[in-house]
């Protein structure tokens, strides 16, 4: 994977960004950044946000499963986040 493409469902477009060679693709979700592994093919979409982060759906390209992957926004910034 080169260069920068979309990931586009209905009611939402993302821009995809390789990363580390191709081996993992960043995309800005809500003003966060998601890097997963590419075997989570596009379309990755919101599917939810709330106090402690922002939750995306995706497919494992590997496996075929619909997957959701959250993203809890400064996890390392406390101790108490950082254990959790």
């Amino acid at each position: 994977m080169s260069g920068e493409s979309s990931s586009c469902s209905t009611d939402h477009c993302i821009k995809v960004i390789p990363t580390h060679g191709g081996h993992y693709i960043q995309y800005n979700v809500y003003g966060q950044l998601f890097e997963v592994s590419r075997k989570h093919v596009p379309p990755i979409r919101p599917i939810g946000r709330g106090a402690c982060g922002i939750v995306c759906a995706a497919m494992n390209s590997v496996t075929g499963e619909k997957v959701a992957i959250k993203k809890i926004g400064n996890a390392f910034d406390n101790i108490i986040d950082a254990k959790t």
